[in-house]
């Protein structure tokens, strides 16, 4: 368990420096989650919020002067708290913006679920756009396709995948909601005696912890990947 933290805490500070504050803040939250008996000790609510406040100054202070990510040259440290704690609505506005498009192309979909679909689909079509592949893509250009050329985009929500895959229906995406937190759940619950299911859990468990800013194809193909992996391995081991 120490070294898979380890592993997950390099991978959080990699991408801070980078300019994805969320993983290491989500890593700091997993530690102090670790720290009180996994939800089930009280914690101490003045240490908590003081933790908090930390974090924050720590993520749009701190981190910002070692990151690749452009800062705004006169945004001072309030100004930079300001814009955080503005910008943790970006989800919801990104699930909006989704729902405003109706024509998403079929190919992301599949890609989601089936790896490198994408990449044999492009090989038939050369003159396939690369944001008809990605759903992400495909939001950012048609809301300003001038700024998508020059390199900006707006990302995705796990809910925005919900949202098309359920039909737009609100029956349908209910039911996709508490599919995913079922699942999740039951995975966890098999993981403690099926081998199988825990080395599922542990490839796919840092992109579960972060995956309300991403979406169903950050999980699927993992678990493809990792079950042809574990059986090549097996099959080396045998022979």
């Amino acid at each position: 368990k120490f070294l898979f933290i380890v592993l997950f805490g390099l991978s959080s500070i990699i991408q801070a420096l980078i300019g994805v504050r969320g993983a290491i803040g989500i890593f700091l939250l997993f530690l102090l989650w670790i720290k009180y008996d996994y939800g089930k000790k009280k914690p101490n609510m003045i240490l908590l919020y003081s933790i908090f406040i930390c974090l924050v100054i720590f993520m749009t202070i701190i981190i910002p002067q070692f990151s690749y990510r452009i800062l705004e040259t006169d945004s001072g440290p309030l100004a930079s708290i300001s814009n955080f704690l503005y910008n943790q609505g970006f989800s919801m506005l990104v699930f909006h913006s989704s729902m405003q498009i109706n024509d998403y192309s079929v190919i992301p979909g599949i890609q989601s679920f089936i790896p490198g679909s994408s990449f044999l689909i492009s090989l038939v079509n050369h003159e396939l756009p690369s944001y008809y592949t990605n759903f992400s893509r495909y939001l950012s250009f048609q809301l300003n396709p001038s700024l998508y050329n020059q390199g900006f985009g707006l990302g995705w929500t796990l809910l925005s995948d919900f949202y098309i895959f359920s039909g737009r229906t609100i029956i349908g995406f209910i039911f996709l909601s508490y599919l995913w937190g079922f699942s999740i759940n039951k995975l966890e619950t098999l993981a403690q005696s099926n081998t199988t299911c825990k080395r599922i859990l542990i490839t796919i468990a840092p992109s579960i912890i972060f995956i309300p800013r991403a979406g169903v194809s950050t999980i699927f193909p993992l678990i493809i990947y990792a079950c042809v992996i574990f059986f090549i391995i097996n099959s080396f081991r045998k022979n």
